[in-house]
């Protein structure tokens, strides 16, 4: 697995801290950006290239589907993994008919997340088991 550079999106600069903390750890990681709303993360997604964005689905003033859409449109290549607290079905359904490749619930440990992360990269999708969808 080449190296990663990846944005983490949330509107709560303690919770990125937090993922940040455990991510720059993880040695198959280049580069980790921060973004607070989905104005940032396409900020940052059109000045540089990254590979996966987990992204929040509850921003303001642009939240993560509205994020989600714009990032399936112009930054194919770029993988997203949503972060939320909810794991109802419309929530899940409507980030993967956007072209999320994976769902997160925000309760999740270090080593799920980094067992997430690892997933999409490889190709695979990943969604928190917790999340009932049937495809």
């Amino acid at each position: 697995m080449s190296k990663l550079n990846l944005i983490v999106a949330d509107d709560h600069p303690i919770f990125r801290d937090g993922i940040c903390s455990v991510l720059r750890r993880q040695e198959f990681i280049s580069k980790i950006s921060q973004a607070g709303d989905g104005t940032e993360v396409i900020r940052l997604l059109e000045l540089e290239h990254y590979d996966l964005v987990l992204l929040d689905i509850r921003m303001e003033p642009m939240n993560g589907f509205k994020t989600m859409e714009i990032i399936a449109s112009r930054f194919k290549e770029v993988k997203v993994i949503a972060l939320s607290m909810s794991s109802e079905d419309k929530y899940v359904r409507e980030m993967i008919n956007l072209g999320a490749v994976g769902y997160l619930l925000k309760n999740a440990g270090k080593k799920e997340i980094i067992q997430a992360i690892k997933s999409v990269v490889r190709g695979a999708t990943y969604f928190r088991p917790m999340c009932r969808i049937q495809f």
